[in-house]
């Protein structure tokens, strides 16, 4: 299992075999972790993350001998040989991990802080958003407000042009409203007295035609005119039939 393959690395010791300088190993411990049924799976879901900085210290030395390597090893078998490439590439991994773990935590955070930062910023565009929304309201009545006082200012002109307008013609006929006031009068007066002035002129044509100027005088101060004064019949005086019954050009 993977706890076999966490035992204490012991220390280095060296051995003169056939002329070289070769580490002193454990034949029958090797055969015993090999021959294991489950071997395979230990190295493939062998824990990496695990490794530390002193184990790999402690495998120097062997990755140092001159027959710790793949070539080496194998020349006496394949599986020693792939063995010798996996305890490098879990050193290696160890390494690399040792570079870029913080790098990886600091991507994290940093990630996290992204994560944080966009929220606030989704946040700060909703409430924007709303302000927005707010500020176009705003600016629609402003807009509207200036429009109803431009409609305001034009109808004040007008108004305005109209009362100076009128105020012109007012002043122009102030000098003719005594003389009107003067010829409603005199045109009252004639209607007054239009209906015994047409009495008078009407007898004066059908009864004193055939007389003279100084009888038909006579006939009307003493018969016509009196005739009216009785009756209360209003007349113009002097009575002229002559005149009244002219048509003026």
């Amino acid at each position: 299992d993977i706890n076999s393959l966490h035992k204490a690395v012991l220390p280095v010791g060296w051995s003169f075999v056939k002329g070289h300088m070769v580490l002193n190993g454990s034949y029958e411990e090797a055969v015993k972790m090999m021959g294991g049924m489950n071997f395979m799976g230990a190295l493939l879901n062998f824990p990496k993350d695990t490794i530390n900085d002193e184990t790999v210290e402690l495998l120097q030395p062997y990755f140092a001998a001159s027959d710790f390597n793949f070539e080496a090893a194998k020349k006496a078998s394949g599986n020693v040989a792939g063995l010798c490439n996996w305890a490098a590439a879990m050193c290696k991994y160890h390494e690399v991990a040792s570079v870029v773990d913080p790098k990886i935590q600091a991507l994290r955070q940093a990630e996290a802080e992204l994560r944080v930062a966009e929220r606030s910023k989704s946040a700060a565009l909703d409430e924007l958003s709303l302000v927005q929304q707010k500020l176009d309201e705003m600016q629609a009545n402003f807009e509207a407000a200036l429009a109803e006082k431009a409609s305001l200012a034009a109808s004040t002109a007008l108004t305005q042009d109209r009362m100076d307008a009128a105020e012109k013609l007012l002043a122009a006929l102030a000098g003719e409203a005594s003389r009107w006031r003067t010829e409603q009068a005199q045109f009252n007066e004639v209607i007054r007295k239009l209906a015994g002035d047409c009495a008078i002129a009407s007898a004066f044509i059908s009864y004193l035609g055939p007389f003279n100027k100084a009888f038909r005088q006579k006939l009307l101060a003493t018969c016509f005119t009196t005739a009216c004064t009785q009756l209360r019949v209003p007349f113009s005086t002097p009575n002229d039939v002559i005149n009244f019954l002219l048509e003026e050009p």
